[in-house]
């Protein structure tokens, strides 16, 4: 997936009778490269079924992070 692709992601679950929707956020600076989730509960402990958070450093960080949330959401799909 692309940076773009991510950031358009939108996914639905339900939590207490309610409709949540989880959206990412990336992060990047001089050498990093981060991805996570944008829902965050009060809480600080629960965590919607689409939790994701992941950082990188290095020249190949970005590329990295992109290959590694592709093989998550794509395994993910398939636990859901």
């Amino acid at each position: 997936m692309t940076r773009k692709q991510i950031l358009k992601l939108k996914p639905e679950f339900k939590f207490g009778g309610m409709t949540m929707y989880e959206w990412f956020e990336i992060s990047e600076g001089a050498g990093f490269y981060s991805i996570q989730s944008g829902l965050r509960h009060a809480d600080g402990v629960t965590k919607s079924p689409y939790y994701y958070e992941h950082v990188l450093g290095g020249k190949n960080a970005e590329k990295e992070c992109l290959i590694k949330f592709t093989e998550w959401w794509n395994s993910l799909k398939k636990e859901l």
